[in-house]
C-alpha cells in the first residue's frame, strides 16, 4: 500500500537548515564542516528532497547545493506540465 509523502513543518526545518536562499522558495539550505577545510552543503524542500554537495569551504558547499536544488526544480516543473 502506498503512503502518501507528508509536508514537513516549516519551523522545525528551519531549526536543523537555517540558510534560506531568497529565489529558491520552499528549499532550506545548511553547512557543516565534515573534517578540517571540508564542507558539506545540504538543502531540503519542505517535501523532505534533500541535495548535498562537498567544497572547500561553506560558501561554495551551499553554492553547490542551491545549484543542485535548481536541477530538481527544473525537473519538477518540466513533469508537471
Amino acid at each position: 500500500m502506498k503512503r502518501g509523502v507528508q509536508r514537513l513543518d516549516e519551523t522545525v526545518v528551519l531549526r536543523d537548515y537555517p540558510t534560506v536562499v531568497g529565489e529558491m522558495s520552499g528549499w532550506f539550505f545548511r553547512a557543516r564542516e565534515t573534517s578540517n577545510n571540508a564542507w558539506l552543503g545540504e538543502g531540503i524542500d519542505l517535501w523532505g528532497r534533500q541535495v548535498s554537495h562537498r567544497a572547500d569551504d561553506p560558501d561554495s558547499a551551499i553554492a553547490a547545493a542551491v545549484d543542485a536544488a535548481r536541477v530538481v526544480q527544473a525537473h519538477l516543473t518540466s513533469a508537471s506540465s
